[in-house]
Order: C-alpha cells, then structure tokens, then sequence
C-alpha cells in the first residue's frame, strides 16, 4: 500500500489525497528524461536535501546512473562551519555524487528576500527557457 496522507477539508467534505511517492516518482522521471538537471536551493534543510536526493533515488529506483545534477546555485545565510545541513556546501553535494564534478554551481551567501528578486530579475530578461522543448514522459 502506498504511504499517503490524508487530509480532509470539512467545509466541502472533499477528500484530499496527497501522494509523496508520487511526487518522488514523477521527480525521477523528469530528471530520467533531461539531458541535464539543475537545482536552485533557497535556504536549506530538508528541502535541499529532497532536491538532491532525487538524483541518488533516481539512481536506485530505476537501476540509472546518473553523476548528478549539472547546474546549482544555493542562495543562503547559513555557514558551513555549524556543520548544519542548510549550510552544507555544494562541493559536499559533489563529494555524494549529487552534483556532478564539472557542474557549473555557485554558492552565494545572501540574504533570500535579496538574492532572489535579483535571480529572478536577471532571468527574467534574458529568458533562457524561450526555445526550450517541454518534456514528456510516462507516469
């Protein structure tokens, strides 16, 4: 049986069902059918690590081998002299085989709500996905 969790919204009395392996599976999937991946982290934590986990489960679930994802830039306040996962550099995530060894990536160590109106200012001039093909694959 898959582990889902349940949540129910008593105002419409609708059932809510929401998958995590789902959500896993179809992750590995998109980076199964890329012929590069990439991961912009935001902070840190857990959701770092889910991101870069992919490309490990991706490795295990599919019998795949993958050397990790080509592209990373981490915006964060986190150092990485605590130990902590959110401060964990993107040369570590190298040392897993998340990120590839020649992988463009950067570490930049700015405050979010800065960094990322930024980031997203700069793509959206030079809008890089303008003749980037949609993906398809098989759920």
């Amino acid at each position: 049986m898959e582990l889902v969790s349940l949540l129910i919204d008593i105002r419409y009395r609708k059932l809510l069902r929401i998958s995590i392996i789902l959500y896993q599976t179809n992750k590995e999937q998109i980076i199964l059918n890329s012929s590069a991946t990439g991961a912009v982290y935001i902070g840190g934590g857990v959701p770092k690590n889910f991101v870069n986990d992919a490309i490990v489960m991706a490795n295990l679930d599919f019998e795949a081998s993958l050397e990790g994802h080509s592209y990373a830039i981490q915006i964060s306040t986190a150092i990485p002299m605590d130990g902590g996962l959110s401060g964990s550099t993107l040369n570590e995530a190298v040392s897993w085989g998340k990120i590839r060894h020649e992988a463009r990536n950067a570490m930049v160590f700015l405050e979010a709500s800065i960094g990322l109106p930024l980031l997203f200012g700069y793509l959206k001039e030079k809008n890089p996905t303008k003749k980037r093909k949609r993906l398809a694959f098989k759920l």
